[in-house]
């Protein structure tokens, strides 16, 4: 028997940590679906800023997770449609991969949409890629989730997967681009009768249940967002350690700033150039030693700082612009 949710919520960081913990009070095989406003979701070992044009996503409104799964950033809005299998463990790491996007495919299929399965965790259809999955584990159980691009607003994806201009050098994975379609161009479907119609596909196959979420699991998801994974540590503190640098040339002289951000916050930083000051520079870079690499954040430490009268020539965004 398949407990089959339809999640009220459109919430994306909300349905994922809904997802750990039923994985992790599973007694019964249980299917996730959800839709979620626009939020950009990034693979557990990535490094958040490299993958993101901040200023982009923030200015959208766009939410940041970072998922337990490995795999690359993606990003959902209300058209994308995401799944969520949670099962006993019975397979290998490949084969769980197999299991279950050898099923989307056939639901697919049985949409009469040409879909195909490529390489271990994505779903093609006419070479483009509509469908990708990931997997994470707890305890003796497996958590095999997966998006269906169907109507994505392709003009926010790339922007928004699109890092701006800084100079990174990370230890983590970055995501690779793709070619996506949208699977709405294959079907004479809207999205909430391609939704139905999935569920509905997993009824009959499993001889599923409708269930909702009990008002104890609504609790404890909402703990869990508030003490660990609603967090800056958890969404940009958890980033590998990496490196940004940056150099400008100005009237005044030639200004480079060299970073080193580990946990999220700064851990390091030198400034040099061929400019001329009036103070020890350590003066300025101790000031962010421990500051989180948030714009705002960094905004507010240059604004305590009397930065044209250390740096001759020099404003508070002329060094804001170098950092960020």
């Amino acid at each position: 028997m398949l407990r089959i949710i339809k999640s009220p919520s459109d919430n994306g960081t909300y349905n994922l940590v809904l997802e750990k913990h039923l994985v992790d009070h599973l007694d019964t095989p249980t299917l996730l679906v959800w839709r979620n406003r626009p939020g950009v979701y990034i693979g557990r070992h990535q490094n958040t800023l490299d993958e993101i044009d901040t200023e982009y996503v923030e200015a959208q409104g766009f939410e940041v997770f970072r998922r337990l799964s490995g795999g690359g950033t993606i990003f959902h809005d209300e058209s994308n449609v995401y799944y969520s299998f949670m099962f006993p463990n019975e397979r290998s790491v490949t084969e769980n991969f197999a299991y279950f996007n050898t099923m989307i495919v056939e639901f697919l299929h049985s949409i009469k949409v040409e879909a195909e399965r490529s390489g271990r965790n994505d779903i093609l259809v006419h070479g483009r890629k509509i469908s990708g999955s990931a997997e994470h584990y707890a305890a003796n159980n497996v958590v095999h989730h997966g998006s269906l691009l169907f109507a994505t607003n392709i003009q926010h994806m790339a922007p928004a997967l699109t890092p701006n201009k800084q100079k990174f050098t990370s230890k983590a994975i970055s995501s690779v681009a793709q070619r996506v379609d949208n699977i709405m161009n294959h079907v004479e479907l809207d999205v909430d009768q391609f939704t139905d119609k999935l569920i509905q596909y997993f009824v009959e196959k499993f001889g599923g249940t409708f269930d909702s979420i009990s008002d104890d699991e609504h609790q404890a998801t909402m703990k869990l967002i508030e003490d660990y994974y609603g967090t800056f540590e958890w969404n940009y503190g958890k980033s590998p350690e990496f490196t940004h640098t940056k150099e400008m040339r100005y009237p005044f002289g030639i200004v480079e700033v060299n970073l080193n951000v580990k946990n999220g916050t700064i851990n390091n930083m030198r400034i040099v150039g061929d400019f001329f000051h009036t103070l020890d520079l350590s003066d300025i870079e101790q000031r962010f030693i421990g500051v989180r690499y948030q714009k705002a954040d960094v905004e507010s430490v240059i604004q305590a700082i009397d930065i044209p009268s250390i740096i001759v020539g020099a404003t508070a965004e002329d060094i804001l612009n170098l950092i960020w």
